[in-house]
């Protein structure tokens, strides 16, 4: 069991994978620390090094040409599983960043898929003529870890 310490912290944005698999090794971890009304806060995490491959996406590509926005069809490879760990699933997001709506300022669809899932289909009626969207696919293996793949894709007028 590894303890961190609560005044630790690491920008781990600022790494690559390699880097934070070294700095934190696989197993269990402990985690102290105090709540907004000095409650105590005790917990304990296990970190495995199990990573999916991000799925490679097929289609919409940002070079793919404008999408009928009535008829659009996400698809993506499926993953293998990490280390022997089974991929029990991906979630799929399309993300309309600024709408310029101050009240809506973001319109998202975020779907959990089953782990045999390669495709998903839009609603229709949920993307708006002549827009850029940004779409990903994370794999999640049995562990929790996660990785995605992103991408844009523009629907027709």
């Amino acid at each position: 069991m590894r303890a961190v310490a609560a005044a630790t912290c690491y920008t781990l944005y600022a790494l690559s994978a390699v880097e934070l698999l070294e700095r934190f090794p696989a197993g269990e971890y402990r985690f102290l620390g105090r709540g907004i009304e000095g409650e105590k806060l005790v917990g304990s995490a296990t970190l495995t090094h199990d990573l999916p491959d991000g799925p490679t996406l097929l289609y919409p590509l940002e070079d793919s040409g404008p999408v009928d926005r009535f008829n659009t069809v996400l698809m993506w490879e499926p993953v293998g599983a990490p280390n022997g760990s089974p991929i029990i699933g991906y979630q799929v997001i399309v993300d309309l960043p600024d709408t310029g709506l101050v009240a809506l300022p973001k319109i998202t669809l975020d779907v959990m898929m089953p782990p045999t899932a390669t495709s998903m289909i839009v609603p229709p009626g949920f993307l708006l003529p002549d827009t850029e969207y940004e779409w990903e696919v994370l794999a999640i293996e049995a562990g929790g870890n996660q990785t995605l793949s992103s991408s844009f894709f523009t629907t027709s007028p």
